[in-house]
């Protein structure tokens, strides 16, 4: 193995896989730990990529399905949660679709974090952006944006952003206490909304947005 090599870790052995991990000087500067979580999570998701198939429904379908299933709530539109989820949708999609409605805000470069002046800067410059945001006209950047909630209990609670202009979809959910059963409530509905939206054959062929969102719920 040369000399670079200081510590070479075997998992595994006769009744299963074995993998080696070596620990050099290179620029890799992760424990062995880190590394044998980052190698099994990629063999997780390697795993998750190859049981994936096509079952894809619609934006509405999906609507339907959460209301009809887990009973989901659409949120308020006066509400602070969805304005704030809706502007910072809003901002990403012009930032990616349309960046000359913020003309020298679309381009705000992220300083060194050495720099502390440099860096209040970059936050008021992103917070002038965000102003900038929400005085621009429904006509000139148009949203069909909607927010449903899931509660689970009274401790947890799972949310369904949907956009249907830009096709847009998210799960989020959150746990406001330690119990270990919640969360994996939580965590088994996330993915199975996320599997019910499904991909399509292009999606899975192309390595879409809508499949990799797909593979990284799975993964967690």
């Amino acid at each position: 193995m040369g000399k670079r090599a200081e510590a070479v870790s075997i998992i595994g052995g006769a009744d299963g896989p074995t993998s080696v991990f070596i620990v050099g000087k290179g620029k890799d500067r992760r424990s062995i730990r880190q590394r044998m979580q980052a190698y099994f999570y990629r063999r997780k998701k390697d795993r998750i990529k190859k049981s994936i198939i096509a079952n894809p429904h619609t934006l509405e379908e999906t609507i339907a399905y959460i209301r009809e299933v887990y009973h989901a709530t659409e949120s308020p539109r006066k509400s602070y949660n969805f304005k704030e989820q809706r502007n910072c949708l809003r901002e990403s999609l012009i930032l990616a679709h349309k960046p000359e409605l913020l003309g020298d805000l679309a381009r705000i470069e992220l300083p060194g974090i050495e720099d502390e002046g440099a860096v209040r800067e970059y936050l008021d410059q992103c917070r002038l952006r965000s102003e900038r945001v929400r005085t621009l006209g429904e006509e000139e950047f148009p949203l069909d944006f909607h927010l449903f909630e899931i509660p689970v209990s009274s401790s947890g609670r799972i949310e369904v952003m949907i956009e249907s202009r830009w096709e847009k979809f998210g799960v989020s959910y959150n746990a406001n206490s330690g119990d270990k059963k919640l969360k994996k409530q939580l965590k088994n509905m996330y993915q199975e909304i996320y599997l019910y939206y499904g991909v399509s054959e292009e999606d899975i062929k192309n390595r879409s947005e809508r499949y990799s969102s797909l593979v990284m719920a799975l993964s967690m």
